[in-house]
């Protein structure tokens, strides 16, 4: 009764993300789940406008909301809000974690989903080009992943570009090579003495997509090519050398 109510009148208003997530979790810790994970997937479902993120305005409130829902109801055992709350949430915002949880929880209804959940990725935008590309990977679906880093690759972190690049090394060699090469050679010849351990892992990465291709002849004329070339950097030549 009396909770129902204050919930009723929460929803009333206009709040931000941390407020929500506090009722959220006061509920939990009374106990009382169902309403909690409830609560938080009706607010995650809300315009908008709604919902401010305390910290700024560069993300969508409702993102973290959905996040700890599906998160909290599928540890606590409420698949059915959890699929619910990860569905909304990925929706939002492109999420690999949320994509493996929905597969989870979606028994023989995931093809269908999943389905859905790709469309949604291939239209990602900048901020979400990381989950996106390892969304693809965990789907096997490298063209896509690809076309998502040559469209937004300065975007896409660390972790999981590499985690990109070695996949398409052994499956889509001339492409990770042409790329592979471009951004080490960008390295090099500005003379980026720091970044030569990074230009050093971009050729480890041409050298094995040249393997793969069955192209080693190839790459021992580009790797004597860039030896010759950058003969007067000392700290970059024995990187260099030291591939074969």
């Amino acid at each position: 009764g009396e909770i129902d109510a204050g919930l009723a009148a929460f929803m009333d208003a206009t709040f931000d993300d941390c407020e929500v997530l506090d009722v959220a979790e006061a509920l939990l810790a009374a106990k009382q789940g169902e309403k909690a994970f409830s609560f938080a997937l009706d607010v995650a479902r809300l315009p908008e406008r709604l919902v401010r993120k305390k910290w700024g305005t560069a993300f969508d409130g409702r993102i973290s909301i959905a996040n700890w829902a599906a998160k909290h109801a599928e540890e606590s055992g409420y698949a059915e809000v959890a699929l619910a709350a990860a569905e909304v949430g990925f929706r939002l915002h492109v999420d690999v974690e949320q994509y493996r949880r929905i597969e989870r929880l979606s028994g023989s209804a995931w093809i269908g989903r999943r389905d859905a959940l790709l469309e949604r990725a291939r239209s990602c935008e900048s901020n979400e080009a990381s989950e996106a590309i390892a969304v693809f990977l965990d789907a096997d679906l490298l063209d896509d992943a690809k076309r998502i880093f040559d469209r937004r690759g300065s975007y896409v972190h660390d972790s999981t570009m590499w985690r990109l690049f070695v996949r398409a090394a052994e499956l889509a060699p001339g492409w990770a090579i042409e790329r592979a090469k471009r951004f080490a050679e960008g390295i090099m010849d500005r003379a980026e003495r720091n970044r030569y351990e990074i230009a050093a892992r971009w050729l480890r990465i041409a050298a094995f997509g040249f393997r793969i291709d069955g192209r080693e002849g190839d790459w021992t004329k580009y790797r004597d090519t860039l030896l010759a070339k950058h003969k007067a950097k000392r700290a970059l030549v024995p990187l260099i050398r030291a591939m074969r």
